[in-house]
């Protein structure tokens, strides 16, 4: 196998460099299913980098879906299946939603058609759009987010990818409780309650404080 190149002045993480070389030559075949992969050990010896970026790099690939590998084996080409395209399709629904709605349905469906709190960004002003409750993506540790959660995978496995406690995560509504302790809030970790966003959390409250009408 050609060796990847690497740019220790790019920016880009040399494990990220090393797999996206590896999959444009699966994508271009150059690389075959089938093929074997050199060992983390080997070619981390031959490019002068850690055996843990080889070994990340082969784990990005495996995510993708570019390879396969067993404990003990060596990493593979996998054979992927073509990606179907949607080209053809008539646009026509097997189910007819106007006549299934309710008349309160066709009402929310009319207002959110016509609902765009999209705006045209002006380049000479910098504003934070908060129409759509989201967070300004420059102020989000992407890169840092990244390896929590690699680190938590690697930690927990599969137990995190399932519905887990029903209050969340018990060792982040404990930290969540220490912080806040921190700052003059007195608060236990029972009284914290981890929701899928602002949205659940307002429907909660909603259901808990109001009656109907």
């Amino acid at each position: 196998m050609v060796l990847p190149i690497i740019n220790r002045k790019n920016s880009t993480p040399v494990y990220l460099q090393i797999a996206s070389q590896i999959k444009e030559w699966i994508d271009r075949k150059t690389l075959n299913p089938g093929e074997i992969l050199p060992s983390t050990r080997n070619l981390s010896e031959k490019l002068g980098v850690n055996r843990s970026t080889v070994y990340n790099a082969y784990q990005e690939l495996w995510a993708m879906g570019y390879l396969e590998s067993n404990p003990g084996s060596y990493s593979r080409v996998r054979e992927r299946p073509d990606v179907v395209l949607q080209s053809g399709k008539s646009g026509i629904s097997a189910i007819d939603w106007h006549s299934q709605s309710t008349n309160r349905g066709k009402e929310i469906y009319k207002s959110y058609r016509f609902y765009q709190p999209e705006y045209k960004e002006d380049k000479f002003i910098k504003t934070i759009n908060l129409s759509r409750l989201d967070m300004d993506p420059s102020l989000f540790p992407v890169e840092d987010f990244r390896k929590c959660m690699n680190k938590a995978i690697k930690e927990n496995g599969s137990l995190i990818l399932g519905y887990g406690e029903r209050m969340g995560f018990l060792p982040l509504r404990y930290y969540i409780a220490k912080r806040l302790q921190v700052h003059g809030i007195s608060v236990t970790t029972d009284e914290i309650l981890i929701t899928n966003g602002s949205q659940n959390g307002i429907e909660l409250i909603l259901k808990v404080f109001t009656n109907p009408g």
